[in-house]
């Protein structure tokens, strides 16, 4: 029960008192050891955890405007429908995706499925999928920094990215960008590579071309970017931006 009301107060808390559609259940599945309660809308179909049908219908409002606005930017042409699970015990899901306590979502992109904590914010799994099928084109390269950094500038929250990446820069050592970019071993914080991650990569959106922007999510490394924006032009972006983060 107490995961139901979870559910119901984040979506009410968010979206007012009333769905703009009534929804009804169109069927159960039974898989990794839950009874989930489906609901199939336009863009996605919506695996809840949780019983409560009014909150399930509101967050589900939510988020096909969410995929709304994200589609109209990453243009993404899937093999199959986004399935979208919605966990009120998140702890559960943890346990089972043995994933570390900080994490609240997960996004399997090719097979087009998200895991995510039902208060979780809108738009940052769901824009991991998208970005990899954005055009109907799967990546060639990958790099944390910009694979995180996307999904972060496109949560669809209020936040202001570039506060919080100066925030993240000072509490956290950061060096330069570069180390961060090419920080193959994972080693650097959450705390840091998410907030910069995002804030970069709102900056790169704002000061691209959208064949640019584009390249850059298919081709994530370093190496591809230099010769996508140029290398001059890549790293004078890279010492704009970090200058502007107080570097």
């Amino acid at each position: 029960m107490k995961y139901t009301l979870l559910l119901i107060v984040f979506a009410l808390l968010v979206a007012g008192c009333r769905p703009e559609i009534d929804m009804y259940p169109t069927g159960t599945l039974d898989t990794l050891g839950v009874q989930w309660m489906v609901i199939e809308r336009d863009n996605m179909t919506y695996y809840y955890q949780g019983t409560g049908v009014k909150g399930a219908s509101i967050y589900s409002d939510l988020h096909e405007e969410a995929y709304d606005k994200l589609e109209t930017v990453f243009n993404p042409i899937m093999p199959n429908k986004l399935r979208y699970f919605v966990w009120t015990d998140w702890k559960q899901a943890q346990q089972m995706f043995n994933t570390p306590e900080w994490v609240w979502g997960l996004a399997f992109s090719k097979p087009c499925i998200c895991h995510v904590r039902a208060d979780m914010n809108l738009g940052h799994e769901m824009t991991h999928v998208m970005t990899y099928w954005a055009d109907g084109v799967e990546p060639n390269t990958y790099s944390r920094f910009i694979n995180e950094g996307v999904a972060v500038a496109f949560d669809l929250s209020d936040r202001d990215k570039m506060e919080e990446a100066e925030n993240a820069a000072t509490t956290y050592q950061l060096n330069s960008i570069t180390d961060l970019w090419l920080d193959s071993m994972e080693t650097a914080p959450h705390e840091l590579l998410y907030p910069v991650g995002g804030a970069f990569m709102e900056y790169m959106y704002n000061n691209s071309t959208r064949s640019e922007y584009f390249a850059l999510l298919k081709n994530q490394e370093l190496p591809d970017a230099e010769t996508i924006y140029g290398k001059e032009r890549l790293h004078g972006m890279i010492a704009d931006f970090e200058g502007r983060l107080g570097l």
